[in-house]
């Protein structure tokens, strides 16, 4: 009988233990933040570039420069048609910006590309001066 009651016991103290076991690893786990684990905020990063056109698509709503940071690279843009295209003070047409023109474009890198916030044409804006 004895060999009975102490495996009774010892499976009681195995079952005691689980469960303090689980509420303790239940208390660690409410000292954790809320956000832990989640992403921050996504804050868009607007990046500036400037550069002459090479190349225009506005039927697939691209755009290629060759940008003047030294590196003579060609970089491919992304232009939705909610982007600001500005010469000076004035907002301009797709169709006024030519390959060649000198440009300044404001952009943010996404998953699928580059995408213009903003290009201001300084060719347009030296035309009309």
């Amino acid at each position: 009988m004895n060999n009975i009651f102490s495996r009774t016991l010892d499976i009681s103290s195995i079952v005691v233990w689980c469960l303090g076991i689980t509420l303790v690893l239940s208390g660690l786990l409410t000292m954790v933040p809320s956000s832990y684990g989640q992403d921050a905020p996504y804050q868009e990063v607007l990046k500036t570039v400037s550069g002459t056109v090479q190349e225009i698509d506005w039927v697939g709503g691209k755009i290629v420069v060759a940008t003047d940071d030294g590196n003579a690279d060609e970089v491919t843009f992304i232009i939705p048609d909610n982007a600001e295209l500005t010469s000076g003070t004035d907002t301009i047409q797709p169709s006024d910006i030519e390959q060649g023109d000198r440009v300044d474009i404001q952009y943010v890198s996404r998953l699928h590309g580059l995408i213009v916030k903003r290009l201001v044409d300084q060719n347009t804006l030296n035309d009309q001066i």
